[in-house]
């Protein structure tokens, strides 16, 4: 027959070589005879020059030699040979296999086939290979190598490896259908050492023998498991063969790696080991930066997982193939194997979806589960009906691009299976409603909007390129308020790393059965971070089906958790779990936490606590994992566990210290070895330690403070003990509450501290720091400082500070509060000590709820500079009558020069007399960042406000507060001595009390009805409030004063004198020599429907020109403009050309109405005339926006009652006019309206009052019914503004009218003018008054002749319905 061999010519620079081939048949047998033939070709050696070559044929190609005829065949096509066989050469043909025929004819020439038999002959076939040139070596016996071991007591850092491949090699070998064996022997201590093979060149492993024989394995099956068959940190190929280990593991793998072939396996045979690490008995093992390919193969552990990867560096495709591990440990395993995986296909043990690729679904199959590809399906919805009944019919096999074209609201809880997607297109949204949950097993890709009011899982499968609604967070400040708050947390710990600072505002609970996505389940871990709970819960927070790292939070470092309660239910197979984290890796701290419920392990793990699987295996110096007052009720791990502990599962190597102090555990640990109830396993790295004071087990179970490898534990681990810190860190100190509270100064959450210094220096951002004792020092001459400069809360807790004690936050720019401590007679052998002090203040400042008792200087100083806030809040100042040093100020802010600085100080009470003002400001740049309102003062020196400038400008600390703190509104005008200020409440009382160089000024807008001087000598500041001077009143100020100053409708002001001699200021009322028209008036607009009109003047002298801007709603044009005087006079307007909605008139020589109507677009006439004769008081606007009416002004909420309610509106351009005159028609129409314009069969008695005019039909019912009557002269007095006695009298008819009970009278007597009252109004002012409807203007008078001004109209009206008409419904 004849046999295919490949020419063994060997050339090698510099030396004659011989290279020995072993000649064997197809199936890997010797030949016929049984010898070994073995050839030599020798070729001559050259210097500095290739050896030479034989003749190359096609690239690519093998040559053949016919040996029957003597022949060389290339491809098949026989040619004559001039080819020389070497003398002494014999020949044996043999067939070459097929990754040879690969080969190139110069690798062929030059390495060939080596054909090794022994241990010996392998190791010099492979050292011999040369570097970079493929060598192929052939087995052709079984090749053991014994026991081989390292001795770790002589030098464990020494790698024994039965064959290497060292780097540049490159080499096939072919194992031919036999076995190379090893006894791989370990102590424990350097499993790592010793491998049958290592490869760190390119290295395949294949099988050429028929029938797949060809194996290689370790045989030890001993205690130490852990050691690798194979080790590869090459480029390793593994197309056939069967790589075994009866002890440990078949395969590390820590670099590339390809495994295909139906007929090649990898298996860990040891039955039933248990102990040691999770990776100890695994078939493969894929760490480190390992990239592992599996195309076909059979890979079985029967003791751990048929694959196990733990390295987020690390990364495994399969495509094909079977995959079995231990029930235990499932086919797959290890804490980065659901990160780092990706199955496309093949059958396994256990169910992998958890590592599936995109469009493929596991199928079971008897005991098997089989991976599949998905059948995809597009499909349109628009609405939730279709959505749901779309997401409804997806089955396993089925993955369905769902794409959302239109808003739709999804309010019941649906699923969106693993393969499918819903894409939400732009201009669209999806909305997750409140109640409901969407189970996001597929993904959905977000180009529109997407509002989560319910509960989104997984949200990593998320991908967003659009927007997200309702975020919990800004900047890197995040504020839990929902689960699904917490829940987003996971998907931005991922996209959005950044040293985040999480607060909860709220307790949280996850929807019941709804799986939690871990913090830091991605490639990003909670890193740099914070998370404060602030007291608050988690619940039902439900965890499954995770293999990697597990808990609330995947990985944690340099990362600080605190203050809250976690229930919790937590179940994975064999993964580092723990409650509140699977892996801490450095630098964490867990602060004031209880965890309970279940923290569960099925499987065989390595590590499970309440808080942390694993922790402290990265560490580094002065690294450190902390516990302080943490406590366990949870039950932790499973009867296939290691490794469990209450708060750390597995510490081995640590580099970090592990302290705990002052923790406990009450819950059910349950192990089937190394365990503990604080630690599981604790072999911790030779420069780190246990810290550990007072740590209680409540379980009573017996159990060491650490299961395994266990660390030095200090004494102070007994509850005997009690963790306190000082300045120089934690001690232990007697476990006595009395000896406690002695010792305990304050408390940052867990940590209590035995100096307050040494709580503000560890300390960090949004820290409180809490006082637990009163703060004394009663050595005068040595002040007690207190250092701040943090973004921290000292909270008093309601304890003192008393004597030399003073709290400095000097040169600070951080946000610092001060709350709840009782500062009390704080005073030094100087008397100038302040208890807070800020000086060089940059950043803000807050005290609030505190209070000051005798204080020997300011309560409260600060020298704030550029950029300073300061707020004052809520705090109680006090000077005591038996005080022997009373303070300079309560509150003294003062900047050097005019500074942009804010402050706040409100709600405030200051008591008694201090030495200057009680409230000082002095030199802010813009006033408008200063408030200091609403403060009672009882002092005789309240306020000293000076602005940037040096003004005194005490009026923006009004208005006061009473003791109540309620706001005082009846303070009018303000006395300004100097540097001091002093409200009032008349501006009658106000000059009582004024003296020579005061001012005054008005706080608000006041009514003068009686003649009033302002003394020479004093300077009067209206202060952009107004004054209605009223008819026979006569005001004389020093000052020109007469653009504050409003008058009567129908009057005019009279102005005579000049500075020098006073001003005085009269009313007259306005003629036109002896006739019953005025000069000027008011333009009254009736506000329309679908419409609106606007006046460039709502006061005009008669023949001013008036603009009206007219504008038609949509679908609307105007009707019909009717414009009339008081008189009844109609007056004309004039389209202005060029502009559509502008019309003008000459104003007439009296008050004038314009009434416009409206009408739909193509209607002729007009509808009907309560849509066309609305008047000015039937529209109700929607808001108060009027630019003269403030919310700070005493009248508002009457002018909104009123014109919420229907009753007034506006006069136009946006104004109220509160200080204009109500007329006497207009009240009658806001009654006619209250009565829903009844019809009216009375008659007219007025001849002032003209048939079909806006207001007719008003006074004829007012008056028939009683309400109204007119002069003695027939007239009703159109156009008169009404006086207070009036409207009383009126709404005293109108109540008669009612059946409101109207017996309740009050005594006026106590009004110095109650004498004045009109006969027909006495009764009617009684009532009034005494229901609260007309009150005094002051305390002594009540001017019933006055003008009621608009805003007292409004007033008097509210008080009627609220006082009179509520009460009688």
């Amino acid at each position: 027959m004849k046999r295919k061999v490949l020419p063994c010519f060997m050339a090698l620079s510099m030396t004659l070589t011989a290279v020995p081939n072993v000649a064997m048949a197809e199936d890997g047998s010797m030949n016929e005879t049984g010898t070994v033939v073995e050839t030599t070709t020798e070729t001559e050696a050259t210097t500095g020059t290739e050896p030479a070559e034989e003749p190359a044929g096609e690239a690519g190609t093998s040559e053949v030699v016919d040996t029957a005829e003597g022949t060389l065949v290339n491809n098949g096509v026989t040619e004559e040979t001039n080819e020389e066989t070497t003398e002494g050469t014999v020949v044996e043909a043999t067939e070459i296999q097929p990754a040879m025929e690969v080969a190139t004819e110069e690798v062929a020439a030059k390495n060939g086939v080596v054909e090794v038999k022994n241990a010996d002959e392998l190791e010099t076939a492979v050292s011999e290979a040369q570097d970079g040139v493929e060598t192929t070596i052939l087995l052709t016996d079984d090749i053991d190598f014994g026991t081989v071991t390292n001795d770790s007591t002589k030098d464990n850092e020494i790698e024994v490896i039965c064959v290497e491949i060292k780097e540049n090699k490159n080499i096939i070998l072919d194992l031919n259908g036999h076995a190379l064996t090893a006894n791989l022997v370990t102590d424990g201590n350097d499993y790592w050492l010793t491998q049958v093979i290592c490869n760190r060149g390119t290295l395949t492993i294949k099988d050429s023998s028929s029938n797949h024989t060809g194996v290689i394995s370790n045989t030890n099956q001993g205690a130490y498991p852990c050691t690798r068959t194979v080790k590869n940190v090459g480029t390793l190929v593994i197309e056939g063969g069967t790589i075994r280990s009866e002890g440990a593991v078949a395969l590390l793998n820590s670099a590339d790696c390809t495994i295909k072939g139906e007929n090649t396996v990898l298996e860990a045979t040891k039955e039933g080991h248990t102990g040691g690490w999770d990776n100890a008995t695994a078939a493969i093992e894929n760490r480190n930066s390992g990239e592992l390919i599996i195309e076909n193969a059979v890979v079985r552990s029967s003791s751990e997982s048929a694959i196990f990867c733990d390295s987020m560096a690390a990364s495994f495709e399969v495509y094909d193939g079977t995959f079995q591990g231990n029930e235990n440990y499932g086919a797959f395993n290890g804490s980065a194997s659901t990160k780092r995986g990706i199955v496309y296909g093949g059958q396994w043990s256990s169910d992998p979806s958890l590592i599936l690729a995109e469009k493929h679904y596991v199928e079971k199959d008897g005991d098997w589960y089989v991976v599949k590809e998905m059948t995809t399906t597009d499909i349109t919805v628009s609405t939730e009906e279709e959505l749901l009944a779309t997401l409804d019919a997806i089955s396993d096999a089925d993955a369905v691009n769902i794409t959302i074209a239109g808003d739709i609201t999804l309010d019941t809880s649906a699923k969106l299976p693993k393969g499918s997607t819903i894409e939400i297109i732009e201009e669209s949204s999806l909305t997750i409603g409140e109640n409901a949950v969407l189970t996001q097993d597929g993904t959905i890709v977000n180009n529109g909007t997407l509002t989560v009011d319910g509960f989104l899982t997984t949200p990593l499968n998320l991908q967003n390129n659009g927007v997200i609604t309702d975020l919990p967070y800004e900047g890197n400040e995040f504020v839990i308020d929902s689960a699904m708050d917490l829940q987003w947390l996971s998907y931005f710990v991922e996209h959005d790393p950044k040293d985040w600072h999480v607060t909860m505002e709220a307790d949280v609970t996850i929807p019941a059965g709804v799986s939690f996505q871990m913090i830091g389940a991605g490639e990003n871990g909670f890193y740099n971070s914070v998370f404060d709970g602030k007291g608050h819960s988690i619940s039902g927070l439900y965890i499954r089906n995770v293999s990697s790292q597990t808990g609330m939070f995947s990985s944690l470092k340099n990362a600080e958790l605190k203050n809250f309660t976690v229930d919790l239910d937590v179940e994975t197979a064999t993964a580092y779990t723990g409650g509140i984290v699977g892996y801490a890796i450095e630098d964490v701290s867990f602060e004031n936490i209880t965890v309970k419920g279940r923290v569960a392990v099925t499987g065989t793990s390595y590590g499970c606590a309440a808080f942390a699987g694993a922790a402290g295996n990265s560490g580094g110096e002065n690294k450190e994992i902390i516990f302080v007052n943490c406590h366990n009720e949870a039950t932790v791990g499973g009867e296939n566990g290691y490794n469990i502990g209450s708060m750390i599962g597995t510490a081995s190597g640590s580099n970090d210290d592990l302290s705990f102090y002052n923790c406990s555990n009450s819950g059910e640990i349950i192990a089937k070895g190394s365990v503990g109830y604080a630690m599981g396993y604790g072999n911790l790295a030779s420069t780190a330690k246990i810290n550990a004071i007072n740590f209680e087990d409540q379980n009573a179970e017996g159990k060491a403070f650490c299961g395994a490898a266990t660390p030095t534990i200090p004494e102070t681990v007994s509850s005997d003990y009690y963790a306190v810190k000082d300045e120089n860190g934690w001690k232990a100190i007697e476990n006595n509450e009395e000896v406690i509270q002695d010792a305990i100064v304050a408390k940052i959450d867990g940590k209590e501290y035995t100096s307050l210094d040494a709580a503000i220096k560890d300390a960090k951002d949004g820290d409180v720091i809490t006082l637990q004792k009163d703060i004394v020092n009663a050595d005068y001459t040595t002040t007690t400082t207190i250092n701040i400069n943090k973004n921290v809360t000292l909270d008093g807790n309601g304890h003192k500070v008393e004597g030399n004690v003073a709290i400095y936050v000097a040169a600070s720019n951080a946000d610092t509060t001060i709350t709840n401590i009782h500062f009390t007679n704080i005073h030094n052998s100087k008397n100038n000590l302040s208890p807070v002090y800020a000086s060089g203040l940059s950043g803000k400042l807050t005290v609030t709820n505190c209070s000051f008792t005798n204080c020997d200087w300011d309560a409260i100083q600060s020298t704030p500079v550029a950029g300073a806030e300061i707020v004052i809040t809520d705090n109680t100042f006090e000077v005591t009558d038996d005080a022997t040093v009373k303070g300079q100020r309560f509150v003294h802010i003062q900047s050097t020069g005019s500074v942009d600085f804010s402050t706040t100080v409100t709600r405030n009470k200051m008591i008694g007399n201090t030495q200057q003002s009680a409230l000082e400001v002095y030199y802010p740049a813009d006033l408008e960042d200063v408030m200091l309102s609403g403060n009672y003062i009882t002092s005789d020196n309240k306020l000293c406000i000076l602005d940037g400038k040096g003004n005194n400008v005490s009026e923006i600390a009004y208005p006061m507060a009473d003791e109540n703190l309620k706001p005082v509104e009846d303070e009018v005008v303000i006395v300004k001595t100097g540097y001091t200020a002093e409200a009032y409440k008349t501006l009658e009382e106000a000059l009582e009390n004024v003296k020579g160089n005061d001012e005054i000024s008005l706080l608000q807008d006041i009514s003068i009805s009686t003649e009033t001087r302002i003394p020479q000598n004093v300077t009067f500041d209206a202060n952009g409030n107004r004054i209605s001077l009223q008819a026979g009143a006569k005001l004389v100020v020093y000052a020109d004063i007469s653009d504050s100053i409003d008058v009567p409708s129908g009057y005019k002001l009279e102005v005579s004198g000049n500075e020098t001699d006073g001003f005085t200021y009269t009313v007259e009322r306005k003629s036109s020599g002896g006739g019953s028209h005025r000069y000027d008036g008011y333009i009254t607009i009736i506000n329309p429907k679908n419409g609106s009109v606007s006046v460039s003047d709502d006061w005009a002298d008669e023949d001013q020109k008036i603009t009206l801007t007219i504008t038609p709603d949509k679908g609307y044009v105007v009707d019909k403009i009717e414009i009339v005087d008081a008189e009844g006079d109609k007056i004309d307007a004039k389209k202005v050309e060029d502009e559509d909605n502008e019309y003008t008139f000459r104003m007439a020589n009296c008050d004038v109405t314009v009434t416009v109507t409206f009408k739909e677009e193509g209607k002729t006439t007009t509808e009907d005339k309560e849509e066309t004769d609305e008047t000015e008081e039937t529209t109700t606007p929607e808001t108060i926006t009027f630019s003269d009416v403030k919310e700070s002004d005493w009248f508002y909420k009457g002018v909104s009652y009123v014109v919420e309610n229907g009753m007034m509106n506006g006069v136009g351009d946006n104004q109220f006019a509160p200080n204009a005159p109500l007329t006497r028609e207009m009240l009658a129409v806001v009654l006619y309206n209250m009565e829903k314009q009844p019809e009216s069969t009375g008659v007219n008695p007025f001849a002032d009052v003209k048939a079909d005019m806006w207001y007719t039909d008003a006074i004829v019912w007012a008056n028939a019914n009683g309400i109204v009557a007119g002069y003695d002269d027939s007239t009703f007095g159109l156009g008169d503004s009404i006086t207070r006695e009036q409207l009383a009298a009126i709404l005293y008819r109108y109540a008669q009218l009612k059946g409101y009970d109207v017996t309740e009278k009050a005594d006026l007597t106590g009004y110095t003018d109650s004498a004045s009252i009109s006969s027909y109004a006495v009764e009617a002012m009684q009532w009034a008054n005494a229901n609260g409807i007309v009150n005094g203007m002051t305390e002594t008078t009540l001017a019933p002749q006055g003008t009621a001004t608009r805003a007292q109209v409004a007033t008097m009206l509210m008080n009627f319905c609220e006082n009179v008409v509520t009460e009688a419904e």
